[in-house]
């Protein structure tokens, strides 16, 4: 099936799409929440996200209509991570289908970040004033394979709990979708967070020089 034309400019050159980033598709499954019907939201919060399987009806539908690229979930790995990033955000919501993330910088329509940086929407930020503790921090960042699925799953739950949102939920993503497969990556959003949760436990409000995953995305 041939895929759908690039759009023409006026001098009949074919320009390039781009790609939404991850905050943006973050955004798209956040702000759908509140349009999903109960019983899916429900199924959303309580997939076991070591084997996501069983929400198979409520994930896919939902990353197809926020924009996620198929392929990036048309393995079963991939599918597995896109779907624990479906748990989180639903948890995150909770029963009144909050929305929960929210970017630490803006995008303008060219692309480039834009406006004043939002310091307390850092994950690592919110974790912090959520009391999570040191040792629950280095769990997550030191975790791998099912070990950090199991964190990921543990820290939403806390999250909702505690009412840290929104926040910027973009390192805790790429964290999720990089891990075991891009370590660089990976290792760049756990020095976000980390990087930001001792900030503010040193009340430092200034910038933390976080790398700017979104603009990575």
């Amino acid at each position: 099936m041939p895929g759908e034309a690039e759009p023409m400019t006026e001098a009949g050159e074919r320009t390039a799409r781009r790609a939404p980033s991850l905050s943006a598709q973050l955004r798209s499954i956040s702000g759908r929440m509140p349009g999903l019907p109960t019983g899916t939201r429900a199924t959303l919060r309580r997939l076991d996200p070591a084997a996501p399987g069983r929400g198979v009806d409520a994930v896919i539908p939902l990353l197809i209509a926020a924009g996620v690229n198929r392929r990036a979930f048309a393995s079963d790995e991939g599918f597995r991570r896109w779907a624990l990033i479906c748990h989180l955000v639903a948890t995150l919501a909770g029963t009144a289908a909050r929305e929960v993330h929210a970017p630490v910088r803006e995008r303008g329509a060219d692309g480039q970040m834009t406006g004043p940086r939002h310091r307390e929407r850092e994950a690592g930020r919110r974790i912090h004033a959520a009391g999570v503790s040191e040792t629950r921090l280095m769990r997550l960042t030191t975790a791998r394979g099912p070990a950090l699925v199991a964190q990921v799953a543990r820290l939403g739950r806390f999250l909702a709990a505690a009412g840290s949102i929104p926040l910027d939920l973009t390192p805790l993503a790429h964290l999720i979708l990089s891990e075991g497969l891009d370590e660089t990556r990976a290792d760049e959003a756990r020095l976000a967070l980390a990087r930001a949760y001792y900030a503010a436990e040193a009340g430092n409000d200034r910038d933390t020089d976080q790398i700017d995953e979104d603009a990575r995305a």
